[in-house]
């Protein structure tokens, strides 16, 4: 008889992965003994404290979508150093709900708070022709919860003005009318040694010591850059990695004089970047969309 042929769609896998992480509603055990215990606590703020990939962020918006699923409540705040970042948290939690009106409905309830070109943004969000648009908008004058993600940017002591800028309007707004809670997240993986000027005032601190979003590689190359002095005695404490190994990190080095006369060395990164794209992301998975999955992170908004 004719030979058969059986071929592998990675795109497929990675596409079906992607479905099954943004479906992850429940909380792990670890997580749940972690926010029992905040619950128990009886202070209105909290502060987590995680490795990468440990769901902070997970565990912020778990709090942000019991707040959204009881009818009648306030605005809720979502400060984020980047307009990106407050852009896929809002996509993130349109994933939770299924007909159009209950995404109307809590979009309705949020507000965006985060760093633009020059300055900080208050803004509102909302569907346009199935895309997420922010519009500029005032201020709630309460809010039932703020949450402040990638705190430990947010919070730096030279952090940059439009930082300083973002902070103050968080204060400010916590002045006026105290929020029934305020959630700070921030990343023990992205530490660089230097004091925070966190906010202390009834604030829980939960700390999440087991890794479920990540690799065990991607664990061991973020662990170089974690607290580990008298500042942070926890961080010492490896966190448990309950993932798999995951695929080798590769390293692409070039040679600065590759530089052709008269071009710059962002245009050589960036044909070096398209390079990488191709070689482990189109050649690996052929026709896997990059919208929404890639990311290219560089030193500042002029590179």
């Amino acid at each position: 008889g004719a030979d058969a042929r059986v071929e592998v769609d990675r795109k497929y896998f990675v596409e079906k992965y992607e479905e099954m992480m943004y479906m992850l509603e429940e909380l792990t055990q670890h997580q749940a003994e972690k926010l029992q215990e905040y619950e128990n606590s009886k202070r209105p703020n909290l502060h987590i404290r995680a490795p990468a990939g440990a769901g902070k962020t997970f565990v912020g918006l778990h709090l942000m979508l019991k707040k959204m699923q009881k009818s009648g409540g306030g605005k809720l705040l979502f400060v984020a150093s980047n307009e990106a970042m407050a852009i896929f948290i809002s996509r993130w939690i349109c994933t939770r709900f299924q007909e159009r009106n209950e995404i109307d409905r809590v979009l309705e309830r949020l507000h965006l708070l985060f760093v633009g070109s020059s300055d900080c943004r208050m803004c509102s969000v909302k569907i346009e022709d199935s895309v997420l648009v922010t519009s500029p908008t005032d201020a709630a004058d309460a809010y039932e919860m703020i949450v402040v993600d990638e705190a430990h940017h947010i919070y730096r002591t030279d952090a940059s003005a439009p930082v300083k800028a973002l902070r103050e309007r968080v204060e400010a707004l916590m002045s006026m009318k105290l929020p029934k809670s305020l959630v700070l997240m921030s990343d023990v993986s992205q530490s660089d040694g230097q004091a925070r000027l966190y906010p202390e005032d009834d604030m829980h601190e939960m700390r999440l010591e087991e890794v479920i979003r990540s690799t065990k590689r991607i664990v061991a190359g973020a662990s170089a850059f974690q607290i580990n002095d008298a500042m942070d005695g926890h961080a010492s404490n490896p966190p448990k990695c309950n993932v798999p190994d995951g695929s080798h990190l590769p390293t692409f080095i070039f040679d600065r004089r590759e530089l052709e006369s008269g071009s710059t060395l962002e245009a050589l990164y960036a044909s070096k970047v398209v390079d990488a794209m191709v070689g482990r992301v189109f050649s690996v998975f052929p026709g896997l969309s990059l919208h929404n999955r890639l990311a290219i992170i560089v030193r500042d908004s002029d590179f």
